[in-house]
């Protein structure tokens, strides 16, 4: 126990020292009826914020980010993912992304596709965005020392073959997941091989499987989420040095 209690104190204080990913660059404005917001996003410099205005935003492929910025919706704004794609993929470091609408991730059995895909890097945010009926919410490869908050992810989840999860960490570490709802998936909050991160203040509800579920993850905290009509509340498995606390499981 004292062990579990030491290495998840060190999980904790990675977080938090996480940088508060402020970006130093120049701010630019992006309009519906400007540059494409792929343009715009490669055209950015390291440290630059985008300011998107309301509007609708068609992709044509991947919006992908190699470079820190900051994307933030400025007003009511539309993300539509292309067909056969997902929305956004985060490869760099000190990348935000916050206040988007995204929608039409479809369903797919060849690649995991997301909303936003999170591919090997550290020291990002993503924040209160709304992703409505897309295969994966949020997935995380091998990324550390993220935050994943306040996000409303909405799926249409009805047989459990054919969907997938809202938020799917694999192979990642030191991240926290807090204050996001999450409804309508296989699995609420997945992690897989994911190690020193702390769940709190969730509300996952109506999964099809798990409200939320370990594979292979340790020191681990799970603390004040509300888990209400799932297949099964949480699913700890191979998992060692999980902590639980002030949850509250319904239905």
């Amino acid at each position: 126990m004292a062990r579990s209690r030491t290495a998840l104190r060190r999980g904790l204080v990675v977080l938090a020292f996480l940088p508060s990913l402020l970006m130093t660059g120049r701010q630019t404005v992006v309009y519906p009826d400007g540059p494409s917001l792929e343009d715009v996003v490669s055209g950015a410099s390291t440290g630059d914020t985008l300011c998107v205005n309301a509007g609708v935003y068609s992709l044509q492929g991947e919006l992908v980010i190699t470079r820190p910025l900051s994307i933030i919706g400025c007003g009511n704004v539309v993300l539509v993912a292309a067909d056969k794609h997902g929305a956004i993929e985060i490869r760099s470091d000190h990348v935000r992304v916050e206040g988007l609408r995204i929608i039409g991730v479809n369903r797919s059995y060849l690649e995991d596709l997301a909303a936003i895909w999170v591919d090997d890097v550290r020291d990002f945010v993503i924040q209160n965005n709304r992703i409505d009926s897309c295969f994966f919410g949020v997935f995380c490869t091998k990324a550390s020392s993220g935050i994943i908050r306040g996000n409303h992810i909405v799926g249409n989840a009805v047989i459990e073959a054919q969907s997938a999860n809202a938020i799917h960490l694999w192979y990642c570490d030191s991240l926290t997941i807090e204050d996001n709802d999450v409804r309508s998936h296989r699995d609420g909050i997945y992690l897989e091989f994911t190690d020193y991160s702390t769940i709190r203040g969730n509300s996952s509800t109506d999964q099809l499987r798990y409200g939320l579920h370990f594979m292979y993850s340790h020191y681990d905290l799970y603390t004040e989420n509300i888990f209400a009509r799932n297949g099964a509340g949480v699913a700890v498995m191979f998992s060692n040095f999980i902590h639980m606390n002030r949850n509250l499981f319904q239905d």
